[in-house]
C-alpha cells in the first residue's frame, strides 16, 4: 500500500478552542507507581535526596538478587511490573488493589498540562496520604509513589529567533492578504475546512489558547491514538488554515498511512473544502482509489486542494491531478516583494505528463531548508527534532530546541492550508461558489498577485502574467473575496498595499508608512498629471506660496473602482494626529492656517470616475496647497539664512462606496491598518533669502459702471525673513471691456 510522506518542511497552526481540555492519564482504570528498593550499601535515596550525583548514585542502588525478589513480590499481590530498572520498579494495577496494600484512598484529580498559560489539563491518579509500605514488603521496599503529574513547558509564542521569520497567525494572514477580508467580517464563518494529515496535539499546544478557533475531534481509522501526532506535521500545518480562516468549522482526518481511506473518510463527510499537504510515493501512483475519490469529491461539489511538494524533484501526485488546485510557493520578503520560491516544485510529472502545477502559490521560505515559519507542534516529534538539525544555525536548522514545541519551516505543506483557508474567505463571501470548485479556482487565479521574479526548485522562472513557476501567482485573500481595493502606497520600497503597513513585517525601521510616493508637491502645473507624475521634480513647500500637489490612486481589485473620492488634509506632527480633530482640511479662510483649493475652488476633495482594475490614476488637476505659517508649527527652526522651517504631515484619504475607509477615525494605527489612508511628512520654509519668488495679482480698477476709482493692494509680508526686498512692477494695462 502507497505511504503518504509529507512535504519537509511545513508546519503551521492555529487554533485552539476557549473550552478546556482534557488529557486523561486514568483512561485506562490503572494506577502507575514506582518502587524503590533498598540499596545493597545500606544507603538511602529518600533521605538523602539532595546528596545524588552521578559520583554516588551506584551507592544507592539495589542488587539485581533484590530487585527481581522484589518484582515477584508485588506479581504475587497482583501488581503487573511494567518495568524493573538498575533504580527502581515500575508497577500498575487497579486503584482498589493499591487502596488495600498501601493503606490509602485514591482518587482522580486534575492537574495543568502546560507551564504556558493554557486551559488544558490532565487527569492523574493522586492518593490522600503518602502510601505506607506494608509489613510483608519492609525488608525489600523502601518506599511507592505515584507517578506524579507531568507538565510541559511549552510556550504559547516562538522563542525569539536570530534571523527574519514569520509568526502565526499574524505574519500569515497579512501575506495572505486576509486581514483587509477579517475586518470587513469575512473569516471564513460557515465553512466546513477538512484536513487529511498527521493528527492534531491533544490537548492542543498553548498557541492555540483563547484564539476563538471552533476544531473539531480528530477522526481516525479504528485503533489508531486520536491525541498524538508523533510526526508533528498536521498540529502544525492545520495553523495556516486557521491563521488565513479563523471562523471555519475545522476537522483533522488522520491519515495513519493509509491515504485512500482517510481521504475518503472525509470526503463523506461532505465539507466544503478538504486540504492535502502530502504526496504519494512515486513508484506506487496513482492508487487508482485515492485517484477515484479525489475525482468523485470535485464531482460532489468539494473544493480539493493539494501541495506540489518541494525540492527539485518533480511534482507530486495527486497534486498533478487536473481536479485539484495544485500549490506552489512565492517568497514574501521582509520588504513585501515577491518572488518565486527556489524551494517550492513547478513544471510536470509522468502520471499526468500533460498537466502543469502549480496553478496558485501560498507562503514559502527558500532553500535549502524553507525555514520562514514559526510553528507550534507536539514537543519532540519528528519536525521538531528535524529542524533542530542538532543544532545547526539558520538557514540548515531553525535554532529552536528539539523538545520545545517549536519548527520553523514553511514548504508547500503550509502554503497549500493557507490557500484552502482563502477558499473559505471565498464560500462565505459568495455564497454560489459552495459546491463549485471549478468557480472557485477561476476566481481564486484572478485575484492573484503576478510574482514576475525568481525561479522554481526545478529552475522554472516566474516571469510577467501566468508563468510555470508560480501559475496565477500569490494568492490574495481581499482580492479573492471583494472587487475592488482602492489605496495609496505607504514607502517608496516595496509596498504592495497589504495591511497592517508596518510593524513585524515589513519591519520599523527602515520600512516607514509616512513617506508615500503616491503624493508628490511640484512647482507648476502638469501638462499631462498622468504621464509626468512620475518624472516631475519634487519640491519644498514654501508658506504663502502655490504648492501643487498631485495625487495617485491605485486599484488591487480585479474590476474598476467607481466614484472614488480623495480628500486631502494637513496636521501638525506633535499632536496624536487623529482624525479628523488634528487634521485641517485648509478651509478655514484664514492665511496663516492655510488653505487648500481644487481649479480655483475651496476645496479638499476631488473625485476620480475610474480608477482601472489592477491599475492607477493620477488625480487630473492638482490640489493646491499654502502651508501654514511655519512658524506656527511646534516642531519648527529658524535657519542659518534666515528661513523658518516648519514640520507638516500631509493625509490622503480615499474612499468609495463599495470600498469604504474602515477605520474613520483614530491616530496613526489607521493609516497602517487601512490601505486607503496613507501620510508623508513635509519639512515647510519661509521664502528662501537672497532667492526670487514670482506673485501674481489680478486686480479691477472700475466698478461694473465703468467709472475709474484707486485701488489698495494689500499684502502681508509677516511671514518673510528679514531684509527682504519687496519689487512691484505693474506691466502695460489692459483693460477689459464687459
Amino acid at each position: 500500500m502507497p505511504a503518504a510522506k509529507k512535504n519537509a518542511s511545513q508546519q503551521n497552526r492555529a487554533a485552539k478552542n476557549d473550552s478546556a481540555t482534557v488529557n486523561d492519564r486514568t483512561n485506562d482504570g490503572r494506577v502507575h507507581a514506582s518502587v524503590i528498593v533498598h540499596s545493597a550499601s545500606g544507603k538511602s535515596a529518600i533521605k538523602d535526596r539532595g546528596k545524588l550525583l552521578p559520583q554516588n548514585v551506584k551507592s544507592y542502588l539495589a542488587s539485581e538478587t533484590s530487585l527481581q525478589e522484589a518484582a515477584r513480590e508485588m506479581t504475587a499481590l497482583g501488581f503487573r511490573v511494567d518495568l524493573v530498572a538498575p533504580t527502581h520498579i515500575n508497577i500498575s494495577a487497579a486503584a482498589a488493589l493499591f487502596e488495600t496494600v498501601f493503606a490509602c484512598k485514591i482518587a482522580p484529580k486534575s492537574f495543568p498540562l502546560f507551564a504556558a498559560p493554557s486551559r488544558a489539563q490532565q487527569q492523574v491518579f493522586v492518593a490522600d496520604r503518602a502510601l505506607t509500605v506494608p509489613p510483608s514488603l519492609e525488608k525489600l521496599v523502601e518506599a511507592v509513589d505515584l507517578e506524579p503529574p507531568v507538565i510541559f513547558n511549552i510556550s504559547a509564542i516562538p522563542p525569539a529567533l536570530s534571523y527574519d521569520h514569520m509568526e502565526l497567525p499574524d505574519d500569515v494572514a497579512r501575506g495572505m492578504d486576509a486581514i483587509k477580508a477579517h475586518e470587513r467580517s469575512i473569516n471564513g464563518a460557515g465553512i466546513n475546512l477538512a484536513m487529511v494529515d498527521t493528527g492534531f496535539m491533544t490537548p492542543f499546544h498553548p498557541y492555540y489558547t483563547g484564539k476563538g478557533y471552533t476544531i473539531n475531534p480528530v477522526v481516525i481509522q479504528s485503533g489508531d491514538d486520536p491525541h498524538t501526532d508523533d510526526d508533528g506535521h498536521g498540529t502544525g500545518v492545520a495553523a495556516c488554515a486557521l491563521a488565513v480562516a479563523p471562523g471555519v468549522s475545522f476537522t483533522m482526518y488522520k491519515i495513519a498511512g493509509v491515504p485512500a481511506f482517510a481521504f475518503s473518510t472525509a470526503a463523506l463527510a461532505k465539507p466544503d473544502v478538504i486540504t492535502n499537504s502530502w504526496e504519494v510515493n512515486p513508484m506506487m501512483a496513482p492508487l487508482p482509489a485515492l485517484q477515484m475519490a479525489i475525482n468523485n469529491a470535485v464531482a460532489d461539489g468539494i473544493v480539493v486542494v493539494f501541495s506540489c511538494g518541494n525540492g527539485p524533484n518533480p511534482p507530486a501526485w495527486p497534486a498533478s491531478e487536473p481536479a485539484v488546485i495544485a500549490v506552489g510557493g512565492a517568497f514574501l520578503d521582509l520588504d513585501d516583494s515577491i518572488q518565486a520560491s527556489d524551494y517550492a516544485r513547478s513544471g510536470t510529472n509522468s502520471i499526468n505528463p500533460g498537466r502543469q502545477v502549480p496553478d496558485v502559490c501560498g507562503l514559502v521560505g527558500l532553500s535549502p531548508q524553507g525555514i520562514y515559519i514559526a510553528e507550534p507542534t507536539q514537543p519532540g516529534s519528528d519536525v521538531d527534532v528535524e529542524f533542530y538539525a542538532s543544532g545547526a544555525a539558520f538557514p540548515n536548522g531553525d535554532e529552536t530546541t528539539d523538545s520545545d514545541g517549536w519548527v520553523v519551516v514553511s514548504g508547500t505543506s503550509a502554503a497549500t492550508p493557507m490557500v484552502a483557508g482563502v477558499c473559505a474567505l471565498m464560500m462565505q463571501a459568495d455564497a454560489t461558489l459552495k459546491g463549485n470548485p471549478s468557480a472557485v479556482r477561476t476566481k481564486l487565479s484572478a485575484g492573484c498577485i503576478d510574482v514576475t521574479s525568481g525561479m522554481s526548485a526545478n529552475g522554472e522562472l516566474a516571469g510577467v502574467g501566468p508563468d510555470n513557476a508560480t501559475g496565477a501567482g500569490l494568492v490574495q485573500g481581499y482580492r479573492a473575496v471583494h472587487a475592488t481595493d482602492i489605496w495609496m502606497r505607504d514607502n517608496p520600497d516595496s509596498d504592495i498595499g497589504l495591511v497592517p503597513t508596518t510593524g513585524r513585517r515589513p519591519a520599523y525601521p527602515p520600512y516607514t508608512h509616512w513617506t508615500s510616493p503616491d503624493m508628490k508637491l511640484v512647482a507648476s502645473v502638469l501638462t499631462n498629471p498622468q504621464t509626468d507624475f512620475d518624472g516631475a521634480a519634487e519640491v519644498d513647500p514654501i508658506f504663502n506660496q502655490d504648492n501643487f500637489l498631485y495625487a495617485r490612486l491605485r486599484n488591487r481589485g480585479t474590476q474598476d473602482a467607481s466614484s472614488v473620492q480623495l480628500g486631502i488634509y494637513y496636521g501638525d506632527p506633535s499632536t496624536s494626529l487623529s482624525f479628523p480633530t488634528d487634521w485641517d482640511d485648509g478651509q478655514t479662510g484664514v492665511p496663516a492656517k492655510g488653505s487648500i483649493t481644487v481649479s480655483g475652488t475651496m476645496t479638499n476633495s476631488q473625485t476620480l470616475p475610474t480608477v482601472p482594475a489592477n491599475g492607477s490614476v493620477v488625480t487630473p488637476v492638482p490640489f493646491v496647497w499654502r502651508p501654514p505659517d511655519p512658524s506656527s508649527a511646534t516642531q519648527s527652526q529658524k535657519l542659518p539664512d534666515g528661513r523658518v522651517e516648519g514640520h507638516f504631515c500631509l493625509l490622503s484619504r480615499l474612499a468609495s462606496a463599495d470600498d469604504p475607509i474602515l477605520f474613520p477615525s483614530g491616530g496613526e494605527s489607521s493609516v497602517i491598518d487601512d490601505n486607503n489612508i496613507s501620510m508623508k511628512n513635509e519639512h515647510v520654509y519661509s521664502a528662501k533669502s537672497g532667492g526670487k519668488h514670482r506673485y501674481r495679482f489680478f486686480v479691477r480698477s472700475s466698478d461694473s459702471a465703468g467709472t475709474s476709482r484707486d485701488v489698495q493692494l494689500i499684502a502681508d509680508v509677516a511671514g518673510l525673513p528679514a531684509r527682504t526686498v519687496i519689487a512691484i512692477q505693474i506691466p502695460a494695462l489692459k483693460i477689459n471691456h464687459e
